[in-house]
């Protein structure tokens, strides 16, 4: 929404609409003493549903009418074939003045009588005149003001279908929905000489239409019908700005389909240049030639509430991009009309003025329930400064990836990946982190403190700045590690003592992690496991047990290791053997470089039990060797004796008889 056009369309002032003038002509000196006369007013306003031409009938009653003189009567200026009607006698009426302020004069021959009927068409003016009245196919708008005194005015509307009444100026209201039109009635007006009501009746089906295409971006444009100027002056700009928009942001133009943009009285009505209905894609501006409006509503396609949710950022933002997007273009070759409605219209921020009767903290200007006009603009004005200052500060580039960060969530305090995202609610804390965090703006604090905050949030800035300034120390502890995750989500949570206490924690598995870490480049080993990850995510229960396997494991690597620099004995070597002494030892380094610590504590300890039982091992060695000599030894006495006997045996002369007797008689050869 924009509100640089102030209540534009109501150009009447109250001040001198809403007084009746009575004209004492050739009053006595006594009547003039007496009271101002009463007059009661009863109007009724009706829109032709042919012609769209609001016919009116305003009847007058005045008490006390002796001496009285004629009365003024506020009227639109486009109205026509006017007349007053007094008993049986009708005089017609011309309209005096100007666009800022069009009347009649009914003579004080005609109320003389019991009632003054006066009768007019309100025909409409050109677009973009002063006076309100806009009659077209399309649409039939006017103010009504009232001449009766306090308490006797009443005023009707009636508005047949198809068109769609809208008004602004009273809450006072009845509406009577008919099948064939619709009721409007205002009783008693008990404010008659500040009473604007301003009334419009609508039948959008038969707006002019007109499609062009924008770098595949489909724009659709609605306006009164014959309003080409209006049209040529959207279409235009629009070609102009959404690019440079889409530049200066840094994100592609959200609209998926079409936007639509419709020329309509309805934020004149309660005081606005137009506004931007996220929900429906659809852009509604004044008739104005307002470049400055029009851009502020085209930059609402990127903020709106689903960008941040306060009022202020949204409404800050649109007003500084659109103030960009305007210098931007000057600064390029722009048809000379197109530079002289820019320049006219080129919204400057002031500072604003915080000893303002209307000054508030920003927080307080709601995006619900809008103030008073000076409310409004004091909102307006100081949101425009805020944003603005930041962005001068920070500058463009910055400032687009501050907005990139917002778009697509991602963390104000990143780490390795600084496209991480972060699930927080999009509010002032957000943007505040996101100008400080990923911005870089040394101002944010202050210009926060002075224009945005009230005197209990602005503690909380305080805790954040402790919070910070611990998180600040420990991503330096941290390193070579990146801060987990848990305490930077807390952070962007404004979470700032569960911030604190998730630092404590992770400190304690930093301070392990970073021990054993140097525990294993003291042995010159290299760990096979990575813990970032789980210290990243904060996972410090599984990181306890893990370090605590690990440097028990390490920590038995190094008891043993000089078992197997020490030199063997005699028995020990007898003990080993052909056993290779390194195999446990080389197992234990296999199965921690394998990730399996347990396995190597239990392969460092066989091998201190193999070096503990060397001795006795040597021991067996030597007397098995001993016994088995012994047995050697024997067997071959034994043997040697065996030989010997043997051989005696084999010499004896009774042995060989014995074996000439015992012998074969055909194997010997005898002689006689």
């Amino acid at each position: 929404m924009h509100a640089s056009t102030w209540r534009a369309w109501r150009r009447l002032l109250i001040s001198t609409m809403g007084v009746v003038i009575l004209l004492a002509l050739g009053a006595s000196p006594s009547s003039a003493q007496t009271s101002a006369p009463s007059i009661s007013e009863d109007a009724v306003y009706e829109v032709d549903a042919e012609t769209g031409v609001i016919q009116v009938e305003r009847a007058f009653r005045v008490d006390r009418a002796s001496g009285v003189g004629s009365i003024q009567v506020p009227v639109d200026a486009s109205s026509e074939n006017v007349t007053v009607q007094g008993g049986n006698r009708t005089v017609s009426l011309s309209v005096a003045g100007g666009e800022d302020y069009a009347y009649v004069t009914i003579p004080a021959s005609v109320l003389t009588g019991a009632d003054a009927v006066l009768r007019y068409d309100i025909v409409g003016n050109p677009n973009r005149s002063k006076s309100p009245g806009r009659v077209n196919p399309a649409l039939s708008a006017w103010e009504i003001t009232v001449v009766g005194s306090p308490g006797k005015s009443n005023v009707e509307i009636l508005v047949p279908r198809p068109y769609r009444p809208e008004w602004a100026g009273t809450n006072s209201v009845a509406y009577i929905d008919k099948t064939d039109r619709v009721e409007i009635k205002v009783s008693r007006i008990n404010n008659p000489t500040d009473f604007v009501l301003a009334v419009a009746a609508r039948d959008d089906r038969k707006l002019d239409v007109r499609e062009f295409n924008i770098d595949g971006n489909f724009v659709r444009l609605h306006f009164w019908p014959g309003d080409d100027e209006w049209a040529d002056f959207v279409e235009d700009n629009a070609r102009l700005a959404l690019p440079v928009l889409r530049e200066r942001i840094g994100r592609p133009w959200p609209e998926v389909d079409t936007l639509d943009i419709i020329e309509s009285p309805r934020p004149y009505l309660i005081g606005y240049g137009g506004w931007y209905a996220i929900n429906l894609g659809e852009i509604e501006v004044g008739e104005l030639l307002l470049t400055s409006t029009l851009i502020h509503e085209l930059t609402h396609a990127w903020f709106n509430d689903s960008l941040f949710q306060e009022r202020f950022i949204t409404e800050g933002l649109a007003d500084t991009f659109a103030r960009q997007a305007a210098l931007s273009l000057l600064e390029g070759d722009i048809a000379p009309e197109v530079r002289e409605a820019m320049e006219e219209t080129l919204e400057v921020p002031e500072q604003p003025d915080l000893d303002s009767t209307v000054a508030r903290p920003l927080l307080d200007w709601s995006s619900s329930a809008f103030g008073s006009f000076d409310i409004e603009r004091y909102g307006y004005q100081t949101s425009f400064y805020l944003v603005n200052e930041l962005y001068e500060e920070i500058g463009p580039d910055a400032f687009a990836e501050m907005l990139v960060a917002a778009d697509l969530d991602y963390t104000a305090y990143p780490a390795s990946d600084p496209t991480e995202t972060v699930f927080v609610a999009a509010n002032w804390r957000r943007f505040f982190d996101l100008a400080e965090r990923i911005g870089g703006s040394e101002q944010a604090e202050d210009l926060f403190r002075s224009y945005v905050l009230r005197e209990e949030d602005a503690a909380l800035l305080d805790e954040r700045s402790a919070a910070i300034e611990a998180y600040e120390a420990f991503v330096l502890r941290s390193r070579p590690y990146d801060v987990p995750i848990n305490v930077r989500d807390a952070l962007n949570a404004w979470a700032f003592d569960a911030a604190l206490e998730r630092i404590d924690e992770a400190d304690a598995a930093l301070s392990d992690l970073l021990a054993l870490d140097a525990r294993a480049a003291a042995s010159d080993f290299d760990l096979p496991i990575d813990l970032t990850q789980e210290y990243y995510a904060g996972d410090f229960d599984r990181i306890a047990p893990t370090l605590e396997v690990y440097s028990r494991a390490l920590d038995r690597l190094d008891e043993v290791a000089p078992l197997r620099e020490r030199s063997l004995s005699w028995l020990e070597t007898a003990g080993l053997g052909d056993t290779d002494i390194n195999y446990y030892f080389d197992l234990a380094t296999a199965r921690i470089n394998n990730g399996n610590p347990l396995g190597a504590i239990e392969a460092a300890d066989q091998a201190v039990e193999q070096f503990s039982g060397l001795g006795a091992a040597g021991l067996r060695t030597i007397g098995l060797r001993a016994v088995i000599g012994a047995v050697l030894l024997a067997l071959a006495g034994f043997a040697i004796r065996l030989g010997i006997a043997l051989a005696r045996r084999r010499s004896s002369p009774t042995l060989r008889l014995d074996a000439l007797e015992g012998g074969d008689d055909e194997s010997i050869d005898r002689v006689a």
